[in-house]
């Protein structure tokens, strides 16, 4: 209540007033309503102070303790919960990562200088003619060991010394019953 309400009201009134407040009774008018003013100021700024006491209480002490598992379940926003935010979160940073310090490795690198040579189909095609004819006429084909295998090494390290390409020819003993026998693992 106001003064001007208070004030309004007879001294019997504001009497009833202070008993019901526990309050002293006794006095004239002007003294029953600064009394009841005063009284009702400092019981607002009990409850105030009382509720934001509870409430400071309830903030501090957490109804139950909170593991892992159940805060990476507590959903942010939908159907996205927190695990899933931080999933994705960490998949654009490794894609962001890989496209600003690494952006050569997805082919966005600097470009080689190169010249492209000519492509003589007529030469091709006497080339592939020649490693046909170096096969077995019956079987059509080289076996490892052979003479026709032997011709064709030859034949294609010549040709490359005619392109100017350095080449050697390198042989490697290899038994045949090991070439021949089931393979077995060995730990």
């Amino acid at each position: 209540m106001d003064e001007a309400s208070l004030s309004a009201k007879t001294v019997a009134e504001l009497k009833v007033l202070l008993a019901e407040q526990s309050l002293p009774v006794s006095g004239k008018k002007s003294e029953l309503v600064d009394r009841l003013l005063a009284s009702s100021a400092a019981s607002q700024s009990e409850e105030k102070t009382s509720i934001s006491i509870s409430l400071d209480e309830e903030d501090l002490l957490p109804p139950q303790s909170v593991d892992f598992m159940s805060r990476m379940k507590t959903p942010l926003y939908g159907p996205i919960n927190m695990g899933m935010a931080i999933a994705i979160g960490l998949a654009l940073l490794m894609i962001s990562a890989t496209l600003v310090i690494q952006p050569s490795w997805l082919g966005f690198g600097e470009d080689y200088d190169y010249d492209l040579m000519d492509y003589d189909p007529i030469q091709t095609e006497t080339y592939a003619e020649n490693l046909v004819a170096l096969g077995h006429p019956d079987w059509e084909g080289r076996m490892s060991g052979t003479v026709e295998e032997e011709a064709t090494a030859q034949y294609i390290i010549s040709e490359f010394a005619s392109m100017g390409l350095s080449t050697q020819l390198n042989s490697f003993e290899v038994p045949m019953h090991k070439v021949n026998s089931e393979p077995s693992l060995r730990v």
